[in-house]
């Protein structure tokens, strides 16, 4: 009777949606279910050391001191985390160069005592630490020029199974160098804020190359990395691409192949020149490179420019890449009185075309923009005009009909808000006769509209409440 177990008294399923609810509990309490019993352990323990983090964060509590010895079981192999360990991230590590300003204390918390002996305890065992992490995937590491971040990097190239490298560059001081060499075989890149020298544009071109299964490239630098080129010389056909800004040679490269699955263009501080051009490129010419295989298209930015969209943009781009399943817009929503800037694409047209020729889109996000106000007395009143666009855009939403051959399946994601279709009935349709036409769609079909998902909330309004939009003024002086 003493060496039964879990198993004995409950069907491996079950004891699988025991563990699958431990995960939802946190950290501790999954690590509690190994003290159950051996079996349970066993089904526990690759789930509760999956991912491991290394940090140096010194805390009130004094939980601190427990890292040279969290450190030194890694090292010596002795943590469950060497044999279950996927994942590492890494951030926090103490800096090894101390800035001369009389502030410094603000910014590193070490001092005096505490930080020697920290510091010797990183110095000795964070390298061994990483090394002994060899069934390691996928790391994780937030880079910063004063910590010892060439250490660390070297670390990780020794890893033998790593396929997944993201790594945030953090600089509170120039990057000499970022030693890429001895990485090779990877996955999936990511890197954000990405130094540029020509040292480190060598290292990333190089690491390219010796990665011939690479599908996923993340990128956010400056407009002069030359990463693009090299990946034309290689061969590499991405599947998924994260990049800000997009540039010409970006463009080029990707007209060069087909298979694109995932598109991101992240936010960056600065652009590029002739972005109109590079915008209508994107939509008019790789995207319909593209269409059988993309699946997503999404922006992290909403400023008013050539990236918000046009009816051209739809009808020779988007339109053609039937299986999207999830599509970000940046949507024209000008002010009441504001000099129009762009083209205005009604509502219900923009929700018919999406919904006719987009049969399996799962997923809708409009981020409005327009010529926003950017002076304000204060933060309240910041929070209320931006507020009072919000909600006049989800009553935009909400009044605008359209037909559609079918009924459209996709949510719609808008002004903090989610929406779902719903059909209008003739009478709703009659009412509706008033509002602008051209907000009503175009097409034969069912009529749709929009309906906020959920509960009713304080934004939720009648079909016929007004809700009052900022006007804009006259000038541009006060507005970006």
């Amino acid at each position: 009777m003493a060496n039964r177990s879990i198993l004995d008294v409950l069907p491996l399923d079950i004891v699988e949606l025991v563990v699958r609810e431990g995960k939802t509990h946190g950290p501790k309490e999954l690590c509690g279910l190994r003290l159950v019993c051996k079996a349970l352990n066993e089904l526990v323990e690759p789930e509760a050391f999956s991912t491991v983090s290394i940090r140096f964060i010194h805390d009130d509590l004094g939980k601190w001191k427990a890292i040279p010895e969290f450190l030194s079981s890694l090292a010596s192999g002795r943590s469950p985390y060497v044999r279950w360990a996927r994942e590492l991230r890494l951030n926090g590590l103490i800096g090894i160069h101390v800035t001369e300003s009389p502030w410094s204390h603000y910014y590193d918390p070490w001092q005096g005592e505490e930080r020697e002996t920290m510091l010797a305890c990183q110095k000795e065992l964070l390298v061994p630490a990483i090394e002994s992490l060899v069934q390691v995937e996928a790391v994780n590491f937030v880079a910063n020029s004063w910590e010892p971040y060439q250490d660390v990097f070297s670390a990780l190239a020794k890893l033998p199974r790593l396929r997944d490298l993201s790594v945030i560059f953090h600089a509170y001081s120039a990057f000499e160098s970022v030693p890429f060499a001895g990485f090779s075989n990877l996955n999936r890149i990511c890197l954000t804020s990405l130094p540029m020298t020509p040292h480190i544009i060598d290292g990333v071109k190089g690491l390219l190359a010796r990665s011939p299964s690479l599908t996923e490239l993340g990128l956010n630098a400056s407009p002069q990395v030359e990463a693009p080129e090299a990946l034309q010389d290689s061969g590499i056909h991405l599947r998924d691409l994260k990049v800000a800004p997009l540039r010409p040679p970006i463009i080029d490269y990707l007209l060069s192949y087909s298979g694109l699955r995932d598109f991101t263009l992240d936010w960056s501080q600065q652009d590029v020149e002739d972005v109109e051009k590079i915008a209508r490129q994107f939509f008019h010419a790789v995207l319909p490179r593209h269409q059988d295989t993309i699946r997503s298209i999404s922006f992290g930015h909403t400023n008013l420019g050539p990236w918000t969209v046009t009816q051209s943009d739809l009808d020779d781009g988007v339109y053609l890449c039937k299986n999207l399943q999830k599509l970000t817009l940046i949507y024209y929503f000008p002010s009441p009185n504001e000099k129009h800037t762009h083209p205005v694409i009604p509502l219900g047209n923009l929700f018919s075309g999406i919904s006719d020729n987009l049969p399996r889109l799962e997923t809708l996000r409009l981020e409005h923009t327009r010529k926003f106000q950017r002076s304000f007395g204060c933060g309240f009143a910041c929070g209320q005009y931006f507020n009072t666009i919000g909600r006049a855009f989800v009553s935009h939403v909400r009044k605008s009909q359209f037909s559609a051959k079918r009924k459209p399946q996709f949510s719609l994601d808008a002004a903090a808000r989610t929406f779902i279709s719903k059909p209008v009935s003739a009478a709703s349709s009659s009412s509706a006769s008033g509002s602008d036409p051209a907000d009503s769609g175009s097409g034969s079909g069912q009529r749709y509209r929009f309906a906020l998902s959920g509960a009713i909330d304080d934004v939720e309004l009648q079909l016929d409440e007004d809700v009052y939009d900022c006007d804009a003024y006259s000038g541009d002086e006060g507005f970006y």
